[in-house]
């Protein structure tokens, strides 16, 4: 199972991903308060629903969560344009990740940074380790067609990373043992935040 919930910032503006997701479980049938664990890395998770996996991801007016029966990371970055691509991703990036993005035509670079972005982060999100996983450290490339996280350079098996389209102008990806390549992405309503 993975579902992917979207929320206008707009309606939640004081809230983040534990009042999300605590508005999706409402909405799931799950009543009562919910209560939020955080790993070392500050992960969230849930006692009470240790077979429920999440992780949420915010940026320009969009809240999203991934809700997932295995673990799971999302990421998802609104497209700006920056000066210095180049530079700040020779800051973050993999060698290999780098070399790639230099090759990319100078107006598209800016999209193809973000789209590394998101991935990157939504792995380093499903490890659970957050940013304490340097990105420098692996790479997510395109193998047979698909993208795939490439560590020593080997793909990681039963991995996936699959695009979250939430609106033009936004990158989304979320990594994944799931294995529904195609997750539905549900909008959440005003009335549903009302479920708080």
């Amino acid at each position: 199972m993975l579902e992917i919930y979207k929320l206008d910032r707009a309606l939640m503006p004081e809230g983040g991903i534990e009042e999300m997701m605590a508005i999706i479980m409402r909405k799931k049938g799950y009543p009562g308060f919910m209560e939020f664990g955080y790993n070392s890395y500050g992960k969230p998770y849930m006692d009470a629903f240790p077979d429920i996996h999440f992780n949420g991801s915010h940026s320009g007016e969009y809240l999203v969560c991934a809700l997932s029966s295995s673990p799971v990371g999302i990421d998802i970055q609104k497209i700006e344009d920056k000066l210095g691509i180049i530079r700040l991703a020779e800051r973050f990036f993999s060698p290999r990740e780098i070399k790639c993005l230099k090759k990319v035509d100078t107006e598209r670079q800016g999209p193809a940074f973000y789209r590394l972005w998101a991935q990157n982060e939504a792995y380093m999100k499903y490890t659970g380790l957050g940013f304490a996983l340097p990105m420098s450290e692996f790479s997510v490339c395109q193998v047979n067609g698909r993208y795939q996280v490439v560590q020593n350079d080997a793909p990681i098996e039963d991995l996936a990373m699959l695009p979250v389209r939430i609106e033009g102008g936004y990158e989304g990806w979320v990594c994944t043992e799931c294995k529904d390549t195609h997750p539905q992405i549900i909008t959440l309503t005003e009335e549903d935040c009302r479920l708080i």
